[in-house]
């Protein structure tokens, strides 16, 4: 009798997913620096994936945690810029390494 060892492993062939295209958010131009302005969230077909979110193109004004927290860095204007449209990116840690895109769009309430 010969004795045959299969192994099943999962290969990383999904990307993840947003859970919205486009992120709409209104905040007021009060809101305080170090706030977390949303929180993005994905998910991924593959199992046992660790998801990570960064911004494509930072700019300053936001940042965008590992755990998909979009955090204001500085103070608002709405007579300066009432309005910031921004790329998102979440990424799993397969092998190879799978990515998706979103778009967030800020717009600022005067006060």
């Amino acid at each position: 009798s010969t004795r045959v060892e299969i192994r099943l492993t999962n290969a990383n062939d999904d990307a993840p997913v947003f859970s919205e295209e486009v992120y709409y958010v209104e905040i007021p131009e009060d809101f305080l620096p170090g706030q977390t302005v949303l929180t993005l969230a994905a998910t991924d077909p593959d199992v046992n994936q660790t998801l990570s979110f960064s911004l494509t193109s930072p700019e300053g004004t936001f940042m965008v945690q590992d755990n998909g927290e979009v955090i204001l860095m500085k103070e608002l204007d709405r007579e300066e810029l009432e309005q910031y449209i921004f790329s998102v990116r979440v990424s799993d840690d397969g092998e190879p390494q799978l990515s998706s895109n979103s778009v967030v769009d800020i717009r600022v309430t005067d006060v």
